[in-house]
């Protein structure tokens, strides 16, 4: 949880600072939503990662001959503790945490006025304003285990929509979620084990969803503006 709290404190410093939220991805139009950079390269002065920021050609997509180097960087707190390191090693700058773009598999592309419009969008900008359902009823963060890829690069890798025709959205080989693992103390043995995803929401607060909340839940926590009334057990 301590590592998505401080990407959403990272996230909230970012917005107070430049009065919206980074778009999903840099607005670098000759290039594919993912060829260009993250919005999780934007955050990086706010998470103490100001040396690895200023390394970065923000002209360039993460990919580029001057990025390669600097997107390669390993960055504990963009990984799940639960999540292993993979092989080959270029695999370990994958990233567990997702933001959330809104519903629907078009949903990083929606206009800003379109209710199923979430917190990420290739190239949307959004304020504290236009988050109509709260920031504490707005999901911006969930972790995956899930084609995972580069924090430093866009679309995919770094952005996702809850789309209705990938429902259940969390569990093993869903869009969302980890394997958490509970040992028993003193024992190399596990007691446990649960799908869930860790999220994080808009005001920085941290909550688990189980893979057993309701799909219309998640939807309603993935939008900005949408109206939904909120069922509160997840």
């Amino acid at each position: 949880m301590n590592n998505l709290k401080q990407i959403a404190l990272g996230l909230i410093n970012y917005t107070d600072t430049y009065g919206q939220l980074p778009c999903g991805t840099f607005v670098q139009p000759s290039l594919t939503p993912d060829e260009r950079l993250s919005w999780m390269v934007a955050i990086l002065p706010f998470i103490e990662q100001q040396s690895l920021d200023n390394r970065f050609d923000k002209d360039t997509g993460w990919a580029s001959e001057h990025n390669e180097i600097p997107a390669q960087t390993t960055i504990k707190g963009f990984r799940c503790p639960n999540q292993p390191m993979e092989a080959p090693s270029d695999a370990w700058s994958n990233t567990s945490y997702v933001g959330i773009s809104g519903v629907g598999a078009d949903a990083a592309s929606l206009p800003l006025e379109d209710p199923n419009c979430g917190v990420f969008g290739y190239e949307r900008r959004i304020t504290y304003d236009d988050i109509k359902d709260g920031t504490s009823n707005t999901l911006c963060i969930v972790e995956t285990r899930w084609k995972n890829g580069p924090w430093a690069a866009g679309g995919l890798a770094s952005i996702r929509p809850l789309d209705p025709e990938q429902r259940p959205y969390i569990g093993e080989n869903r869009p969302f979620g980890m394997d958490h693992r509970q040992p028993f103390l003193g024992s190399f043995t596990f007691a446990s084990r649960e799908d869930l995803a860790q999220a994080a929401l808009l005001d920085g607060s941290v909550r688990k969803l189980h893979s057993s909340v309701n799909p219309l839940t998640l939807q309603a926590l993935a939008t900005i503006d949408g109206k939904e009334q909120l069922d509160y057990d997840f």
